[in-house]
């Protein structure tokens, strides 16, 4: 059974400045993860959970809305077909 580490997070001085938050001291994820360790983030706390989380429900709402909704729609009248 693989042991189960966590997300390695940095400091504001440890990360590039174009990535800093103001008032935002430390929660960085590494920038220096790979990419299993990025995938593996979205199920740790960082200072970004809240922004992937929302994206990521949004990303699936409207996923599994369209073709339900698309679904329900007739592109043609039925006097047309007539």
């Amino acid at each position: 059974m693989a042991v189960r580490t966590a997300t390695r997070l940095a400091s504001h001085h440890l990360v590039h400045s174009y990535a800093r938050y103001p008032f935002v001291l430390s929660g960085y994820r590494a920038h220096d993860s790979t990419a299993w360790e990025a995938l593996r983030s979205v199920w740790s706390w960082h200072n970004e959970t809240i922004n992937i989380w929302t994206h990521l429900l949004g990303f699936l709402f409207f996923a599994i809305l369209t073709p339900v909704l698309l679904a329900g729609t007739c592109l043609c009248s039925e006097a047309a077909l007539e």
